[in-house]
């Protein structure tokens, strides 16, 4: 079990410019995860990307300006269809590091095994059905919160490409 100062460190270090780059283009769910986060994640500046291209080239900017690179990325599944959501993570992964090495957590209103396993072998890190409420969000973003930036030690985002 982790000690009280590790669990600080780790902590300290994952909001240190802590950023999470949101790439989901219908606008009602853009606009309630992004509520949703601020309210569980208020220390964390929120990145939004509407569809692949603004994604790609917030990522590939931030080749120029290393210290706006995401701690991690949430990516909606089906942006705008199922394909191009998984073309993103593919296209995300292929980038040089430490780009791709950014936590990627699919978010998507399938249960499908076949979806889920095609995102894992896509090189996500994580994979959310997304809920259908504001509770169940909030509830999913305060684990999300417990689990990716308060246990887990996230990459910094002071390395060079």
């Amino acid at each position: 079990m982790k000690s009280d100062t590790t669990l600080s460190a780790i902590r300290t270090q994952n909001f240190r410019q802590a950023r999470i780059l949101l790439i989901e283009s219908d606008p009602d769910q853009l606009s309630i995860i992004a509520h949703c986060l601020k309210e569980c994640l208020p220390e964390v500046e929120l990145i939004k990307a509407t569809n692949e291209r603004e994604a790609i080239t917030y990522l590939k900017d931030c080749k120029l300006e290393e210290w706006k690179l995401p701690k991690m990325i949430l990516l909606d599944a089906s942006i705008p269809n199922r394909e191009n959501g998984l073309r993103i993570l593919q296209h995300i992964k292929e980038l040089p590091a430490p780009a791709n090495q950014i936590p990627v957590v699919v978010l998507s209103h399938s249960a499908h095994s076949d979806d889920i396993s095609e995102a894992y072998d896509r090189g996500s890190s994580s994979y959310l059905v997304k809920p259908t409420s504001d509770d169940e969000w909030i509830s999913y973003f305060q684990m999300l919160r417990r689990y990716w930036w308060e246990t887990v030690s996230l990459p910094p985002t002071d390395y060079r490409y």
